[in-house]
């Protein structure tokens, strides 16, 4: 019997969100939107939340909003700042958080509605980013409400949402390490069937690397969402809701090639990338994507 995901995990069913109050941390100094909710495990759970630094409470723009999966970073603090994006860390204690259909997206899409009343976000053409367990839940809240993303990145994921033709035109970014082989062939069986649906995702190993994840695929994402921020901030400043399905969000044609067995790149014209197989063949839409796609990694933060 054919499983609908990639890997499967313990079934539960939880109910979410009752309330939601601000506050402010005292560990990071961020502020920090507390919801009250019915899972288990995260009866309480604290999104903190980081306000571009240029944002101008009187002004008209909208900004982007970056959901970061589970593990607090601040690798894309300078990047929110010149882009004028909020980023909205999405912490859970339960390891199942993975879980979006038991209340776990829900509570995502509560706390996105909060922080809309508080701000000129936009909730509905979001960047969705996570490693490891961050990447499990990347993947799944994209496969649940594709119409609320603009772009999404799962970095080395354990578990997989099954891709499906509502994530059509929603682009993104897979990889994982080779030597961590259970999560490589998450990653790979993934891939081959957001091939047959012909799916906008680009996929990178990283020969040596395990569960890491390497500067250089740090460096890829950054220009990933720099490319697809660009590309559709008019449409952000105009309020356009259900990205996925509005024509001015057109994806445009890649103007590169990767081969995934040399991680090389081609114009998409040039006879080297028309022979590259199918089941090797990554298409990029920028020559600055393309080139950071190539770099073989140096060292790498480990996730154990």
């Amino acid at each position: 019997m054919r499983m609908n995901r990639l890997t499967i995990g313990m079934m539960a069913g939880f109910l979410c969100l009752a309330g939601t109050v601000f506050s402010q941390t005292e560990t990071n100094h961020l502020p920090v939107i507390t919801l009250k909710t019915r899972l288990p495990n995260d009866e309480e759970t604290a999104f903190p939340y980081r306000v571009p630094a240029n944002y101008d409470p009187k002004g008209r723009e909208v900004h982007r909003v970056l959901i970061n999966c589970v593990w607090q970073t601040t690798v894309f603090d300078r990047w929110a700042d010149e882009h004028g994006a909020f980023i909205l860390h999405a912490i859970f204690k339960d390891p199942r958080c993975w879980k979006v259909k038991d209340g776990f997206g829900q509570v995502i899409l509560d706390g996105l509605q909060k922080l809309k009343k508080e701000y000129r976000v936009a909730a509905d053409q979001i960047f969705v980013y996570g490693i490891s367990r961050g990447g499990q839940l990347s993947s799944f809240l994209v496969s649940w409400k594709p119409e609320l993303v603009t772009a999404w990145i799962s970095h080395i994921p354990g578990i997989m949402d099954e891709p499906n033709l509502r994530m059509k035109d929603i682009p993104g970014i897979v990889t994982a390490g080779e030597g961590d082989d259970g999560r490589y062939q998450v990653g790979t069986r993934f891939m081959e069937q957001a091939r047959k649906l012909h799916l906008t995702v680009i996929w990178r190993s990283y020969a040596n690397a395990g569960h890491e994840v390497p500067g250089e695929a740090i460096e890829m994402s950054k220009a990933f969402f720099t490319f697809h921020h660009e590309r559709t901030k008019d449409i952000l400043q105009r309020g356009r809701s259900r990205f996925a399905s509005n024509p001015d969000a057109a994806l445009t044609k890649p103007r590169f090639v990767g081969d995934a067995q040399e991680w090389k790149y081609f114009p998409v014209e040039s006879d080297e990338a028309r022979g590259i197989l199918e089941e090797h063949r990554v298409e990029l839409p920028t020559e600055e994507i393309a080139r950071v796609w190539t770099e073989r990694e140096s060292v790498a933060e480990s996730m154990e």
